[in-house]
C-alpha cells in the first residue's frame, strides 16, 4: 500500500507542475537501503519553474506517512529541510499533546 500511495503522490507532483505551466525534469525516485529508515521511498525533481519537489513515503506505527515538500529554493537546500523532517522521524517523536 505504502508504494501504491507513493507512485499516486510522484503522479500528482507531475500533473501539478503541468498545471502550473513548468516542465517537470527527471524524477529522480528511489528507496533507501537503511532499514531504520521510516520513510524509505523517497523521489526528488525539479521543474523548470524553479520549485524543488521532495517526496517521502514508507510506514510509521501502522500508518501510511507522506511527506512532501516543495520549495521555491534549489534541491540543496529543499534536500536538507527533508532530511531535517525525516531524521525527526528516525530518531523517534514524541506523542501529540
Amino acid at each position: 500500500m505504502a508504494l501504491e500511495s507513493f507512485k499516486k503522490a510522484a503522479r500528482d507532483i507531475a500533473e501539478l507542475a503541468d498545471r502550473r505551466g513548468a516542465k517537470l525534469g527527471d524524477i529522480n525516485a528511489y528507496q533507501m537501503r537503511d532499514p531504520s529508515q521510516r520513510l524509505p521511498l523517497r523521489a526528488e525533481a525539479e521543474s523548470s519553474d524553479g520549485l524543488s519537489e521532495l517526496l517521502a513515503v514508507g510506514v510509521v506505527e501502522d500508518c501510511i506517512v507522506k511527506l512532501r515538500f516543495t520549495a521555491q529554493f534549489p534541491m540543496e537546500k529543499a534536500q536538507v529541510w527533508i532530511k531535517v523532517l525525516t531524521d525527526y522521524l528516525n530518531n523517534g517523536y514524541q506523542q501529540p499533546t
